[in-house]
């Protein structure tokens, strides 16, 4: 059984997820939902990878908030153990570029977790730098691979 969490902006502003978790209990290999919700949403799966994985998981998630076309991740986990990590800090000027930046990231086979404290400091230090802490399995990106992702998401810092 594999594990996948995904924090969100809710730009809906839901306060009852029983739908939500009733439809990710209907898809096929899913296992377990546990939805949490303070400033953000936060959706942890466990699923069967034999029948579902973690990018068709986050589409549907997305999907049902309409959400799709908007960059609104704000953390996710793919829970693998043994990754390596490295910091980056951006002077970000809105939630859209730090969004394409963990659209970027989560795009990434190699990228397992991402971390930051954009979202818990923007409107308090607006134009200023934040950390966005990147977990990697150095099995699945290399260096040359991995130079190439921080300057991908340099574009946007």
């Amino acid at each position: 059984m594999r594990e996948f969490t995904i924090t969100i902006q809710d730009y809906n502003y839901y306060n009852d997820f029983s739908e939500l978790s009733d439809y990710l209990y209907s898809l096929n290999g899913i296992e377990e939902v546990i939805i949490t919700q303070t400033d953000f949403v936060t959706i942890n799966t466990k699923y069967n990878e034999k029948f579902i994985n973690d990018e068709r998981i986050r589409y549907e998630i997305l999907a049902f908030f309409k959400l799709l076309n908007y960059p609104s991740i704000y953390t996710f986990d793919k829970h693998q153990n043994k990754t390596l990590s490295f910091t980056v800090n951006y002077r970000v000027c809105c939630e859209m570029c730090y969004g394409n930046i963990v659209y970027t990231l989560i795009d990434n086979k190699g990228v397992i977790k991402v971390e930051s404290d954009f979202y818990d400091q923007y409107w308090k230090r607006l134009g200023e730098t934040y950390y966005i802490k990147v977990y990697y399995d150095p099995k699945l990106i290399n260096k040359n691979d991995l130079k190439k992702l921080k300057e991908e998401i340099d574009v946007y810092g």
